[in-house]
């Protein structure tokens, strides 16, 4: 057999095993998942075994090695999937097409369209697989094994739907094709991940492997040791009523059995939502196989908040707040393994911004669906979700529905301003709440005991504004506008007489925002 290289210093044979071993290792739990996935990694890249290509190689390395322009590139992805196309004859077609389709897209995007490959390579690659019987061997087991595709519906719905149609048979197919999509995605984004790994891997001339962080309920001693020295004793109904949630929160997450589901958690400001969250997920987790939690908070502001809550809730001022992985635009000073954690989101805990999330679940860039296996296993926090435009809620909601439905996650919906929906029915059917009507409804009454409201009249400009909140008697004081701008010039004209204003503001840089911050607090 020949031995055709995957790059300058792999060979193929040896680039199909890994991948193949790390995607079906990824998802090790769904051996359906996890067989379509070794397939498509045993045959992601037979379009490489051919003269042609090789040639390609070996002028592209002698290219960068003169320091001369690559030549452009060779196609070998539509290649792979025609030859794939062929070795899986004896297979469902839904099993078939989701293994070519990951093919075809594991190099540029999702849904990228298929070209023709070149007859001439696809019959060496053919005839290169015949000759490989081990790696002929390992698929033909696959192959036998399978049963995903017969299971589902695997006709495609029509794009609209003629009079007389039976409604309900309709939808019914067009859940069916949708969940075969989300499949779609999950073994492309298995694929995906061990395929970056291992060429990373070759490229520092080490073996390959999926790293394996430790899973987030190891820490869940840590939790319960940080959160009982930091309760404040109840000094009102207020404080009586944040550790009720708490408890009730703790109980359904018991009561659950380690069910995957969705859940809700509504509760007003200051009610402690992020602690009750983590409790949540700590004793979810003693009853299921969650290995990662995921908190997605919509604003930058609300992201920052999470991740030193949960940091301090989790670790203390211990040495694990590495295992806390920041993943949006503001975060700073992470070390080089967290920001390569950011590709994969390999890390037992993850504090996220909901577009990260959504672009995992809707995106067809591969950075992005790379980290969608990931939400298979996990808990997922979504934080303040009635931010989330509805008909983008709708359809995340209909998508993380069949993640929990066929891939064990579990979603609580967190929100100190719900909308008023019945979102038992208008959205999640099922949706259990883990606070009492009669605890959340009690302290959303004595959350609005504690504020005094007064609504002066409209002001005509910033400055006669600041001269408001000047006059005022209280000695401390929050100012809040609607525009960055706004608070800027208001701001500034209350520093002319008080040394101690202290403007904050998302356009700050992390690090300045902290500092001001802790002037705050002192």
């Amino acid at each position: 057999m020949t031995d055709f290289l995957a790059r300058p210093n792999q060979r193929v044979e040896d680039h199909l095993r890994n991948v193949a071993s790390m995607a079906a290792e990824a998802l090790v739990h769904w051996p359906d998942m996890s067989r379509l996935a070794y397939a498509a990694g045993l045959l992601h890249d037979l379009g490489k075994c051919s003269c042609a290509w090789q040639q390609y190689l070996e002028e592209t390395v002698s290219s960068v090695a003169a320091g001369q322009p690559r030549r452009r590139s060779l196609e070998h992805v539509w290649s792979s999937a025609d030859a794939a196309d062929q070795l899986l004859q004896s297979m469902h077609p839904v099993s078939r097409r989701t293994i070519t389709t990951a093919i075809v897209g594991h190099h540029g995007s999702m849904g990228r369209r298929r070209g023709p490959g070149s007859d001439a390579r696809v019959n060496e690659a053919l005839a290169w697989f015949a000759d490989a019987s081990d790696l002929q061997s390992a698929l033909n087991q696959q192959i036998e094994a399978d049963q995903w595709g017969a299971s589902v519906d695997p006709i495609q719905p029509a794009s609209h739907w003629k009079f007389g149609v039976d409604q309900e048979q309709a939808q019914a197919c067009l859940s069916a094709w949708v969940e075969q999509e989300i499949v779609q995605r999950i073994v492309q984004s298995a694929l995906v991940d061990a395929d970056w790994t291992d060429a990373h891997a070759a490229a520092q001339n080490r073996q390959p492997e999926l790293t394996r962080s430790p899973p987030f309920h190891q820490f869940r001693g840590d939790f319960a040791r940080n959160n009982s020295t930091g309760l404040k004793s109840s000094l009102n109904r207020f404080d009586e009523l944040r550790t009720s949630v708490f408890d009730e929160t703790v109980h359904a997450a018991h009561d659950s059995d380690g069910k995957p589901g969705f859940y809700l958690l509504d509760a007003p400001t200051g009610i402690g939502k992020t602690r009750s969250s983590l409790g949540f997920a700590f004793a979810h987790a003693e009853h299921s196989l969650a290995r990662r939690l995921i908190v997605a908070a919509p604003f930058i502001s609300v992201t920052s908040q999470n991740v030193a809550a949960t940091q301090r809730l989790v670790f203390g001022d211990g040495p694990g707040r590495e295992h806390v992985l920041e993943h949006h635009s503001m975060a700073e000073g992470q070390s080089w393994k967290a920001r390569a954690a950011t590709q994969n989101w390999d890390s037992p805990i993850i504090v996220t911004t909901s577009i990260q999330l959504l672009k995992s679940l809707h995106s067809c860039r591969l950075a992005s669906i790379r980290k969608l296996h990931r939400l298979a296993d996990s808990i997922i926090v979504l934080d303040e979700w009635q931010t989330i435009p509805i008909d983008l809620l709708v359809a995340s909601l209909q998508t993380l529905s069949i993640l929990v439905r066929n891939f064990g996650t579990t979603v609580l919906l967190t929100s100190a301003t719900p909308r008023h929906l019945k979102i038992r029915e208008a959205l999640v059917p099922g949706v259990v709440c883990v606070v009492s009507e009669d605890t959340s409804s009690e302290a959303a009454e004595v959350a609005r005991q504690r504020v005094q409201w007064n609504f002066p009249p409209a002001f005509s400009s910033c400055v006669e504004f600041a001269d408001s909140v000047r006059h005022e008697l209280a000695t401390s004081k929050l100012v809040i506008a609607n525009t960055r701008a706004t608070a800027s010039e208001v701001a500034v004209h209350l520093a002319q007489d008080d040394a101690f204003v202290l403007h904050l503001s998302t356009s700050m840089t992390p690090v300045h925002r902290e500092f001001v911050l802790d002037q705050v607090r002192r």
